[in-house]
């Protein structure tokens, strides 16, 4: 993510990244902070600057793909001009967020929008944004006629949906996930990453489950690993369905 179309051209050819096929660029995030410093989706007033931004990524070599939403705001929808533009500037494939930046999270996806962002191009286009179950995807699919679908933030919340949508069933109960995830990420980064990372995976994954608020405080006060895989043994193990 980046507005600079220099740095994002440079980055993209850079040691960083030299192992990595794909360059994806956000150009949807809506968070208040990311939007201000025209990043994420503020990208989606300034077409000139995302298409400059593509086009740098694109020297790379490496495979492009762009993930924005259908606009700024419910009365200034682009989707499909924006669609057109990331394919005129080399995208390789786009991801659509049905809603607008003003909506953030909330609201049911302008499917039209992704459907008109679809009839535009010849790349792949695939589909974000209220996707809650195999049948949410199915409407998302048949409405918009998108190649695919993306499952974002639920993902966090509900992991077994991908299980759901490729009818691969897994015998992993969220207390395995979690416990696998706390001693994978350890493995890669440091203590207190990992503690801030496996606290905000196990708030999305306690979200509708009776009986862990009052865990909540507790999980937050985790200040060491140990600390934290008892916590999450009590949550997601003790407490398990």
């Amino acid at each position: 993510m980046g507005c600079d179309p220099r740095v994002m051209e440079k980055m993209s050819k850079s040691d960083y990244l030299a192992r990595f096929d794909i360059i994806d660029i956000n150009m949807g995030c809506p968070v208040p902070n990311v939007f201000k410093s025209g990043n994420g989706s503020a990208l989606l007033g300034d077409l000139k600057k995302a298409s400059a931004i593509i086009k740098g990524c694109k020297k790379s070599g490496k495979a492009v793909t762009v993930k924005f939403r259908v606009g700024i705001k419910e009365d200034a929808m682009i989707s499909g001009e924006f669609a057109k533009m990331c394919e005129d500037s080399g995208a390789d494939m786009i991801t659509v967020h049905g809603r607008s930046r003003n909506m953030m999270y909330q609201g049911t996806p302008y499917f039209d929008q992704i459907e008109q962002a679809k009839s535009v191009v010849g790349i792949p286009v695939i589909a974000n944004g209220g996707i809650f179950s195999k049948d949410d995807a199915d409407k998302m699919m048949n409405l918009t006629g998108a190649d695919g679908v993306m499952i974002a933030r639920y993902g966090l919340q509900n992991p077994f949906i991908f299980s759901e949508l490729t009818n691969k069933e897994i015998k992993k109960n969220k207390y395995t996930i979690i416990s696998e995830q706390i001693d994978l990420t350890a493995k890669y980064y440091d203590e207190t990453y990992t503690i801030s990372y496996i606290k905000k995976l196990a708030s999305y994954c306690m979200k509708k489950r009776k009986g862990t608020k009052q865990f909540k405080t507790e999980l937050f006060r985790c200040g060491n690993i140990t600390e934290l895989k008892d916590i999450i043994k009590k949550i997601f193990y003790e407490q398990e369905d």
